[in-house]
C-alpha cells in the first residue's frame, strides 16, 4: 500500500476484508449517512450466494457462450467474461447484503482487502492500525475495536485452513492417488 492512506483521498464506503480459505468474511461498512451504519460485522458466505446468485452465473454463462457475432474471439476472451461476469454477479449479491432495507443506498468506494498469509505476522495492534487505516478517525473506537477483534480472529482461522490444506497437499504429492497415475503397460504374470 503506498504511503498515502485511503483517508486521504475520497472516503471508503465498504471494505470487503476476504479470507480465501474461509466461509466467512468481514464487512466495514463505513457509510455514516445511513441509519445504523457505520458498523461491521463477519458475514458468512453462503447467506450471500443463494440458488438465485448460481442461476444468474449460469443464464450470463450460456449468453456469453452462445455469443454468435463473433465465435472465434468469443471463445478466445472467455476466461475474461465469464471472470468479468463472476465478479459483477458477487459484487451485487454482496452490496444487495449490505445495503439491506436500503437497496437504492449509494456507495462511493469500495476497498477489497484479500487477507492472505502475508497478515499472519501480524500482532493485534496491527490488526487494529490497518482497521484505522481503512476505517479512518471519524469512526467509534467500539466500531475499530470489534472490526480488529474479528479481523483478528478471521486471520488466525485462515493461517489454520492453509496450513491444513498445504499438510494434505503435501501427503498428496509424496503419495499420490490411485486414480491420478494410468498405466501404459502392464505385466499380466
Amino acid at each position: 500500500m503506498s504511503e498515502e492512506s485511503f483517508n486521504e483521498k475520497e472516503s471508503l464506503g465498504i471494505v470487503l476484508c476476504i479470507f480465501p480459505h474461509l466461509n466467512e468474511f468481514l464487512i466495514l461498512d463505513l457509510r455514516d449517512e445511513m441509519p445504523g451504519r457505520p458498523c461491521s460485522w463477519v458475514q458468512m458466505v453462503e447467506d450471500l450466494f443463494p440458488e438465485s446468485f448460481y442461476e444468474k452465473i449460469e443464464k450470463g454463462f450460456s449468453d456469453i457462450l452462445r455469443n454468435t457475432q463473433h465465435p472465434l474471439l468469443n471463445m478466445m476472451e472467455l476466461p475474461n467474461s465469464i471472470g468479468a461476469l463472476i465478479q459483477k454477479e458477487g459484487l451485487e449479491a454482496i452490496l444487495t447484503k449490505v445495503n439491506g432495507e436500503y437497496s437504492e443506498a449509494g456507495v462511493s468506494q469500495i476497498a477489497i482487502l484479500l487477507c492472505n498469509t502475508s497478515l499472519f505476522e501480524k500482532h493485534e495492534q496491527q490488526f487494529s492500525d490497518v482497521v484505522k487505516r481503512l476505517a479512518g478517525q471519524e469512526v467509534e473506537s467500539a466500531i475499530l475495536e470489534h472490526a480488529s477483534q474479528e479481523m483478528a480472529r478471521l486471520a488466525k482461522l485462515e493461517e489454520l485452513e492453509v496450513g491444513k490444506f498445504s499438510k494434505e497437499h503435501r501427503i498428496q504429492a509424496i503419495w499420490g492417488r490411485e486414480e491420478e497415475f494410468i498405466t501404459l503397460w502392464e505385466n499380466p504374470a
